[in-house]
């Protein structure tokens, strides 16, 4: 499982914004990553694939 980097992703990350975690309390973004990056284009994205196997026969 792939968990977004920010909660405000594809938005920039805000103060006050945290990292998505598992199970832990979910930290706030550092204030660099604030200054840092914008918001996220839709050529620079994740997008998830479905695979599948097939068997012959």
């Amino acid at each position: 499982m792939l968990l977004n980097p920010w909660s405000t992703y594809p938005g920039a990350p805000i103060a006050g914004a945290t990292i998505p975690t598992v199970g832990t309390p979910q930290p706030m973004v550092p204030e660099a990553w604030v200054r840092t990056f914008k918001n996220i284009p839709s050529t620079e994205r994740w997008e998830p694939v479905a695979l599948r196997q097939y068997k012959e026969g």
